[in-house]
C-alpha cells in the first residue's frame, strides 16, 4: 500500500474514532489514529535512514523546534506536579502527541497533486461529520444527548442558555466548529483545483453548517475570518473578481445559516455583550488573571503534561491544576514552561517563513492553493486558540498541522534541496 493510502487511513481513523469510542463505550479506542500516526511516522523515518535522503536547509529549523517542542512535552512528564505516569501521558496526548502529524507532512514529500488527491479524500469523509451535526440540533436521538456522558467535560460546554449544542460525533463543539472551519477551507481550496462545482458546494455548505450548529462564537468568529482571507490565499491564481466574489458567497452562507435555523437567535444572543455574564465569557478574563499568578510562581517549568488539560481534574486532586485555560499559549506555558511555550512559538515563526517563500516561489496554482490552505487554517487556529485551547481539539488540531508539515516537505520544481 502506498504512503498516500497509509495516510489516508490514518486520518480516516482521526475523524471517526471519537464515533466508535461512543458506539462501543471502550474510551481506549481512542488509540487508533495515535498508533496509526506513530507507525506511518516510524515508516517515513525508515525510508529517510534507507534513502538518505538530505533535508531542504530551510527547513531544518522548523524540524529542530518540532522535535523540541515534543522532547520538552515528553520531559514534562515527570514533572514534580503531575501525580502519576497516566495523568503525565494522557496529558502529553492532548498537549504536544497532535503536532506531530506535521513531521508525518513534512517527510511525505509528496507533489501538489498527490496532496490534491489527498484533499479530496479528506473532505468527502468529513462531510458526514458535519452533517450529522446538523441532525442531532433538528432531531437530537437518546445516542446524542447521552455523548456528554461519555466525557469528561462539564455539562456546561454541551449547553448555551439551555439549548444542546451539536457536537456530531466529535468530543465537544468546539472541536465541531473547528472541524466545520477546516472543511470550508478545504472546500475552497477543491474549487480551485477545478473539482466539479456540485461537491464544492456541498463540502462548504456542509462545513458552514457545522460552524453555526456548534454555537460556539470563537468557531463563527473563525468563519467569518476564513470567508476574508481564504479567497486571497487560496484562489490566488483567479481574478480579483472571483476572489472578491468568492468571499461574499461564504459570508452570505453564514448569514443565511444563522437567520434561517432555529439556532439563528440563540447566536445572535450569545454575541450579545450584555449576556457576557450569563453566559460564562466575562469569568474566562477573570481565569487568565488567575492562571497568570499561579503560572508567575513556576514560570520556567510550568506545571507539568496535563495541568491544564480540559477533562483532568480527576487526576490532579491535590496538584496545582488549571481547569480550562481558554488560550492556547497559556496552556502551553502552563504546562511546558517558559521553554515549551518558546519553542512553539518558534515553531510557529519557522513554517511562517517556509510559507512566505513557498508561496512566492509557487509555481503552479495547484501548488499556490496548497500553501494558501495551510496558511488559512494556521489563521484559523490562531483565532480559535485565542479564547480556546486550540491544539487539543482533535481532530482539526492533527490536520492543520499535517497541512503545514505538508507546505514545508512540498515536493516542486521551484523549490531546491
Amino acid at each position: 500500500m502506498t504512503f498516500l493510502g497509509l495516510t489516508s487511513i490514518a486520518f480516516l481513523l482521526a475523524l471517526y474514532s471519537t464515533a466508535l469510542k461512543y458506539l462501543l463505550h471502550n474510551r481506549y479506542i481512542l488509540l487508533l489514529p495515535d498508533f496509526a500516526f506513530t507507525s506511518l511516522l516510524l515508516l517515513l523515518a525508515a525510508r529517510e535512514v534507507l534513502d538518505r535522503r538530505p533535508i531542504r536547509r530551510e527547513n531544518v529549523p522548523f524540524l529542530i523546534f518540532i522535535c523540541a517542542y515534543l522532547g520538552i512535552g515528553i520531559l514534562q512528564i515527570a514533572n514534580p506536579n503531575v501525580p502519576t505516569l497516566l495523568a503525565g501521558l494522557e496529558g502529553f496526548r492532548k498537549t504536544c502527541l497532535y503536532i506531530s502529524p506535521a513531521l508525518i507532512g513534512l517527510y511525505l514529500g509528496w507533489s501538489p497533486r498527490t496532496a490534491t488527491r489527498f484533499i479530496r479524500i479528506l473532505a468527502i469523509a468529513a462531510v458526514p461529520l458535519c452533517l450529522y451535526g446538523i441532525k442531532q440540533v433538528f432531531s437530537p436521538s437518546a445516542f446524542d444527548l447521552q455523548i456528554p456522558e461519555q466525557n469528561t467535560a462539564g455539562d456546561a460546554v454541551y449547553n448555551v442558555f439551555g439549548a444542546f449544542r451539536a457536537t456530531s460525533l466529535f468530543a465537544s463543539p468546539f472541536a465541531l466548529g473547528f472541524m466545520g472551519n477546516v472543511v470550508v477551507a478545504l472546500g475552497v481550496f477543491l474549487a480551485s483545483v477545478r473539482t466539479r462545482a456540485p461537491w464544492v458546494w456541498i463540502i462548504v455548505c456542509s462545513g458552514v453548517a457545522a460552524i453555526v450548529v456548534s454555537l460556539t462564537r470563537v468557531s463563527i468568529l473563525s468563519g467569518l475570518v476564513l470567508a476574508a482571507v481564504a479567497p486571497p490565499l487560496i484562489l490566488r491564481a483567479h481574478g480579483w473578481v472571483v476572489r472578491a466574489g468568492a468571499g461574499l458567497i461564504l459570508v452570505a452562507l453564514v448569514g443565511m445559516a444563522i437567520s434561517m435555523t432555529p439556532v439563528g437567535d440563540l447566536i445572535v444572543r450569545s454575541l450579545d455583550l450584555r449576556h457576557l455574564d450569563e453566559d460564562r465569557a466575562y469569568l474566562r478574563f477573570e481565569g487568565y488573571d488567575t492562571a497568570l499568578a499561579e503560572l508567575a510562581k513556576n514560570p520556567i517549568t510550568g506545571y507539568g503534561a496535563g495541568s491544564a488539560g480540559d477533562g483532568l481534574d480527576s487526576y490532579f486532586a491535590g496538584s496545582v491544576y488549571l481547569p480550562a485555560s481558554h488560550n492556547v499559549l497559556l496552556k502551553i506555558g502552563f504546562e511546558l514552561g517558559l521553554f515549551g511555550l518558546l519553542a512553539f512559538l518558534l515553531f510557529c515563526l519557522s513554517w511562517v517563513r517556509i510559507a512566505i517563500h513557498r508561496y512566492q516561489a509557487a509555481a503552479g496554482r495547484e501548488e499556490k492553493a496548497l500553501i494558501g490552505l495551510a496558511c488559512g487554517l494556521f489563521i484559523v487556529f490562531t483565532v480559535q486558540g485565542a479564547s480556546g485551547s486550540a491544539i487539543d481539539t482533535f481532530p482539526a488540531n492533527a490536520i492543520t498541522f499535517f497541512l503545514m508539515g505538508l507546505v514545508a516537505g512540498l515536493k516542486s520544481p521551484c523549490q531546491s534541496i
